[in-house]
């Protein structure tokens, strides 16, 4: 499947990728920053924790009438990962990324943001204090990875990274969204996955240069309307929440390309979505709808539609007049046919347009 939010997802998570591509540059033990008598050729530290195990042990669960403890079986993390930042680090001046993903380390030295040349910094895995995350001026950083640290909060001197385009805060506890963000201008792609967000700031509209937002598996149960203000959006990702109800200013975000709504409890779309003629991507699975929305059919630059495991009863007709059309998701609808014959040949007939579909 073709789409930002893997795309995103992907370069946001796995940075530890780009470290291991060429070994020119590049230090993946503490022991080679030590020996090297040339730190400033050291441009990627990649000390991702592989030193993770998991065990199996005894939880005994005592229950008040019974008279034998029941057993159970639970599984530890054993983690021998870092405490602490190595303050060898700070010999490699040149340094661009750093990558210390799944250690323990609580706090950011205020040494590490001070390193002029640092470009990418990955903390994802680390359980850390955001109090003592110590961000100082920087301006060269563009790129900050605090995905799975247990935050709730973002400390207020992270606007201080005046060229930051991506932070990645998937798989926190963030409740509310952190008032910093809006204020780092220069955001592009900002995530904040599988979190429990219910509601966004009005001030969120300021960030007139983001194009991605990844709100997927939060606790929305209304579509937040700041987000029809942000109009350099190139995809709206908001799945896996519970709203009931895209609001029709929706048609106002002129630069979408993908639309994903997985996930919730829509019955309806928006009859201005026909305005949005740059979408190729519109995923609308798992939803409640009953058949497909009218105002589908009027998005001629569709390529990828996924409808499946929703609960329609037909499929339009309408379909085989999508002229851009490639790959259509229909499984896990209740379709029903008198006359079976007229469903199999609707996609028989998709299928010799050469669209690729998904039964």
């Amino acid at each position: 499947m073709k789409h930002l939010f893997v795309t995103f997802w992907v370069l946001a998570s796995c940075l530890a990728l780009q470290a291991q591509s060429t070994d020119k540059g590049v230090a993946t033990t503490l022991e080679q920053i030590r020996q090297t008598t040339r730190p400033d050729t050291i441009l990627t530290i990649n000390l991702q924790n592989k030193d993770i195990r998991y065990e199996r042990v005894e939880m005994y669960d005592t229950i008040s009438n019974r008279k034998e403890p029941i057993i159970r079986w639970q599984t530890k993390e054993i983690n021998n990962g870092l405490q602490e930042v190595p303050a060898e680090i700070a010999r490699c001046r040149n340094l661009k990324s750093l990558l210390l993903r799944k250690h323990r380390i609580t706090s950011l030295p205020a040494w590490v943001s001070e390193m002029d040349s640092l470009q990418q910094l990955d903390l994802s895995g680390n359980p850390i204090n955001y109090k003592k995350l110590r961000f100082r001026k920087n301006k060269h950083i563009q790129n900050i990875n605090l995905a799975e640290c247990g935050l709730t909060q973002l400390p207020r001197k992270l606007r201080r990274n005046k060229r930051l385009e991506q932070l990645v805060c998937n798989n926190n506890a963030f409740v509310k969204f952190p008032k910093v963000v809006p204020t780092i201008r220069s955001l592009q792609r900002v995530g904040f996955y599988h979190n429990q967000l219910s509601e966004l700031p009005a001030k969120l509209r300021k960030l007139h240069s983001l194009k991605y937002l990844d709100l997927y598996y939060n606790e929305f149960t209304e579509f937040p309307m700041v987000l029809c203000q942000i109009k350099t959006q190139e995809a709206l990702a908001i799945s896996y929440n519970k709203i009931d109800r895209i609001p029709e200013q929706i048609g106002d975000l002129s630069n979408l390309t993908e639309i994903y709504l997985r996930g919730n409890v829509l019955t309806s779309l928006p009859e201005n979505l026909q305005k949005l003629d740059k979408v190729s991507l519109l995923y609308i699975s798992e939803n409640a709808l009953k058949a497909i929305p009218p105002v589908v059919f009027e998005m001629k630059n569709l390529e990828e539609l996924d409808i499946s495991d929703n609960q329609m009863r037909k499929l339009g007709p309408q379909l085989v007049q999508l002229p851009h059309l490639k790959t259509l998701y229909v499984k896990g609808n209740p379709f029903s046919y008198p006359n079976y014959q007229e469903f199999s040949s609707l996609l028989e007939k998709m299928k010799a347009q050469g669209v690729e579909v998904h039964e």
